[in-house]
């Protein structure tokens, strides 16, 4: 076996512009830069970054089947099935120091690491119990328990388990799985060294910049936790506080593969609400777009309405120097505060008048102050942490 060879199974897309895909790409990249030889399984759908230091695995593909959605779904499950066979060979031939399974492929590693003695990390992009229970995905009470107890049994079990914020670390530690292991990897600013751009900024500053409006930008996917209704009557409440005095847009970047319907139910909402000219749905774009349209805009925001872990784009967020607007819950303020971002309650008319604040009433010096104060998070600073909890991880699990 190779000391230092590493199985990291992701049951998603790769690459995509999602940011679990990103925290992905992230972790890779760090593992491979620490010294591992890394083989990264995943499902068939998505694109090659230009430049890798691991290899890259895929699945088959189920037939009829051409994307998945973000989310619990049935599709999911499928993709999940040739994905375990995929892991099942590859552990059998290659044999690996460490078995690094993603959310349900944490599932998948228990069962490899068990039959073939390799200790394995859980990676908790999410609390997946909660979260199907949350959005209702198994009504079904006998199933939801049986998905409970195989959950507890991969969390006990793993020799490490990683989080994405200090409060589902401590639910682990002190309720889930008590002596095992488990440490919160923070999300890092996204880095775009490995894409090309090519001639992309010129296309979207054409398509989305070129009128004269303030901006506020939205980017990622249009699942309902994300609180894009919230941001929306959010909108339609900021339309009357402007009353005409300056033009503002809001752009939805995201409603890639599977999302059709997302984007077509909040396409009528916002005619419903009245505010079709004030929203921009700009479609999905790749990874290396997010820079671009980060320059471009007037602040970022973040409307997450509920969830426990820090939203994977944060940190890119503070790292890109705009002024970012965020609604004032757990899942946020473990790393944002009034000194580093704009924060808001959860309801329309409190976001409507952040969001007013930050275009129109802030000054040039609180401005930079909290951009400034939101950079020292997200910066160099925060891709050591990063690699440092990955280094640690792997060395409890190698040693």
């Amino acid at each position: 076996m190779t000391a230092h060879k590493i199985l990291y199974i992701l049951p998603q897309p790769f690459l995509l512009s999602r940011g679990s895909s990103f925290r992905a790409l992230a972790t890779v990249n760090a593992l491979a830069e620490l010294g591992y030889r890394v083989d990264l399984l995943c499902y068939p759908l998505g694109v090659d970054p230009k430049k890798k230091k691991y290899e890259i695995h895929r699945s088959l593909r189920p037939p009829l089947l051409t994307s998945v959605k973000i989310g619990p779904s049935p599709q999911k499950v499928i993709f999940d099935i040739p994905l375990a066979c995929a892991a099942h060979r590859m552990v059998r031939r290659n044999g690996y120091a460490v078995i690094h399974g993603v959310e349900e492929a944490g599932f998948i590693a228990a069962w490899l690491g068990k039959k073939y003695n390799v200790p394995y990390i859980y990676d908790m992009h999410s609390w997946m119990s909660q979260q199907i229970e949350d959005g209702n995905y198994l009504p079904f009470a006998p199933l939801l328990a049986l998905f409970r107890k195989m959950e507890s049994r991969a969390m006990q079990r793993a020799r490490a388990i990683i989080t994405v914020g200090p409060e589902m670390t401590e639910i682990l530690r002190t309720k889930l799985a008590p002596g095992v292991y488990a440490a919160t990897l923070p999300d890092c600013p996204l880095v775009f060294d490995d894409l090309d751009t090519g001639d992309l900024r010129q296309r979207i500053t054409q398509e989305f910049f070129a009128v004269p409006r303030k901006v506020i930008l939205y980017t990622g996917n249009f699942h309902p936790y994300q609180g894009i209704d919230l941001l929306l009557e959010g909108v339609r409440e900021l339309k009357a506080l402007v009353a005409g005095r300056f033009p503002f847009a809001l752009l939805l970047v995201g409603g890639g593969e599977g999302e059709a319907g997302s984007v077509a139910a909040y396409r009528q909402k916002v005619a419903d609400l009245g505010i079709a000219e004030e929203v921009v749905f700009c479609g999905a774009h790749p990874a290396e777009a997010m820079p671009i349209f980060m320059d471009g805009a007037d602040l970022l925001v973040s409307s997450r309405s509920t969830g426990n872990n820090v939203p994977l784009k944060i940190y890119t967020y503070l790292a890109s120097g705009r002024l970012l607007v965020a609604t004032d819950i757990p899942s946020h303020t473990q790393v944002l505060n009034p000194g580093n971002c704009l924060l808001a309650n959860p309801d329309p008319a409190s976001l409507a008048r952040t969001l007013y604040r930050g275009l129109a009433e802030i000054g040039d010096e609180e401005r930079q102050v909290l951009t400034t104060a939101a950079r020292r998070i997200g910066g160099d600073e925060q891709h050591r942490i990063f690699s440092g909890v990955l280094r640690d991880c792997y060395a409890h699990c190698t040693g």
